[in-house]
């Protein structure tokens, strides 16, 4: 990564405008540790897709190595509300166990789990449901 980094600057200050490139150098300053230099890449990126709930969370992620818990919390709640826009269900899971600790670093689990629980029932597709077995019970319940 440390190798990279010389080229990935270089090619992103010739191509500011490249996302991709952004997004490169972002999470290689993040597998370096330097997440005063990836956040403001994020929150450009974010400035230009702010739905992208991958951007959401990994920018919370740097939040949350800064030591700003409640600006991370806020974007990993908009972030999960949609659990099938995350391009697998482990990056949905990873959003939502950065969303526990943020909350509750801010003293503020209930809200969480409540969030949590909600984005999970309204998708159908959701790693954490599963058909119920018992007989009267609706189609389908958290796991």
């Amino acid at each position: 990564s440390s190798d990279a980094l010389p080229l990935a600057e270089s090619m992103h200050e010739a191509h500011p405008q490249d996302a991709n490139l952004t997004r490169l150098l972002a999470r290689l300053y993040d597998q370096l540790h330097q997440p005063l230099k990836s956040d403001p890449l994020y929150a450009a990126l974010i400035a230009q897709k702010p739905s992208d709930p991958t951007l959401l969370d990994a920018r919370a992620a740097t939040l949350i190595q800064l030591n700003r818990p409640a600006e991370a919390e806020a974007l990993l709640k908009k972030a999960i509300v949609f659990p099938a826009d995350f391009p697998t269900p482990q990056d949905f899971g990873l959003a939502a166990s950065h969303l526990a600790f943020a909350a509750s670093q801010n003293d503020d689990p209930t809200t969480v789990l409540m969030r949590t629980v909600s984005a999970v029932r309204r998708d159908r597709t959701s790693p954490v449901r599963v058909t119920s077995k018992k007989a009267g019970e609706s189609e389908s319940t958290c796991a």
